[in-house]
């Protein structure tokens, strides 16, 4: 499976299970870019019919996602995956 996110990433643990890992390790934002990701992310799984479960972590173990950036919230960036939020 790909893992040409910048900051996404599905790595299999076993052959029915992966995890991703959020790797912002300041700030996980949840912005217009991290929207994209997910949605190329959950393509990505929803064609590997090998992984039947996912787990969500984040490379900072104090932060999953801090919140949703509302000044930003609007954009649609000009990268794979991005749609109106």
């Amino acid at each position: 499976m790909p893992q040409d996110h910048k900051r996404l990433s599905i790595e299999k643990k076993f052959q029915a299970i992966g995890r991703s890992r959020s790797a912002i390790r300041r700030f996980n934002l949840f912005d217009p870019e991290m929207f994209a990701e997910l949605r190329v992310l959950m393509d990505q799984i929803e064609n590997d019919k090998d992984i039947k479960v996912v787990s969500f972590d984040s490379a900072d173990p104090e932060y999953f996602i801090s919140h949703y950036d509302i000044v930003r919230g609007e954009v649609v960036p000009d990268m794979p995956g991005a749609a109106p939020f």
